[in-house]
């Protein structure tokens, strides 16, 4: 799986880098072929090879779209600290820093989205750091209220259901600090089909939270009860 997405991301960056630097009239004339089979050869590599990944690196911090660049440079990241977890921090902030000098253009909407994606990815890896960050970009964001913080912590455990449950139950957890909202209703049905029991405390755990919200009302008791 590593090697396929790490092959499709080689030629997406190739093709990337040679269509803005290419004259339209000569686009055409590139071999696909010749840049796949060099592509493949990575499946002859029985262990990582830092050189040629470093060089996908390269190609992915050159590329001028902000959202293709952070959400690749972060997924090469995660694909690093598998190996070498000092250099995957490192990239992964790297991967930050570009989302705090976004372009005039990029809305902040999608900067906050971005930059959700990178600490689920993270989250992976080091809990305590991820939990530093939605905290810090709570912090930060003038825009932010609970609701907001609640959405990241409950985004980031959706992220984490699958492979790192009980990970994911802690973020849930730190989502009902806030308040509950209807992501954190479609999570509990998620944990539901696997971890019953703690798809239970956690119901418990909401249901004690919506009495201590002041500005709970009938209908989010009946969003709590579907």
């Amino acid at each position: 799986m590593r090697t396929a997405f790490l092959r499709w991301l080689i030629f997406t960056c190739c093709s990337t880098s040679i269509a803005a630097q290419t004259p339209a009239r000569f686009r055409d004339s590139v071999s696909r072929e010749t840049q796949l089979q060099k592509i493949e050869q990575l499946d002859d590599q029985p262990e990582m090879d830092l050189g040629r990944f470093f060089g996908v690196v390269d190609r992915m911090l050159a590329l001028q779209d902000i959202q293709a660049k952070s959400s690749g440079t972060a997924q090469l990241a995660d694909m690093l600290w598998k190996y070498d977890n000092a250099q995957g921090r490192q990239l992964f902030e790297r991967t930050l820093k570009l989302l705090e000098h976004k372009p005039e253009s990029t809305n902040d909407a999608l900067l906050r989205r971005l930059h959700l994606k990178v600490v689920q990815l993270i989250a992976k890896h080091d809990t305590l750091w991820a939990k530093r960050l939605i905290d810090a970009k709570s912090r930060d964001d003038q825009n932010s209220d609970l609701g907001n913080r609640s959405e990241q912590n409950i985004a980031v455990a959706a992220s984490l259901i699958a492979d790192e449950p009980e990970t994911a139950i802690d973020f849930a957890r730190r989502a009902l600090q806030e308040r509950v909202d209807p992501s954190f209703i479609w999570f509990l049905k998620q944990l539901r089909a696997t971890r019953e029991r703690d798809a239970d405390r956690l119901f418990l755990q909401a249901l004690a939270g919506f009495v201590q919200q002041p500005m709970a009302t009938i209908n989010d008791f009946a969003m709590l009860g579907t």
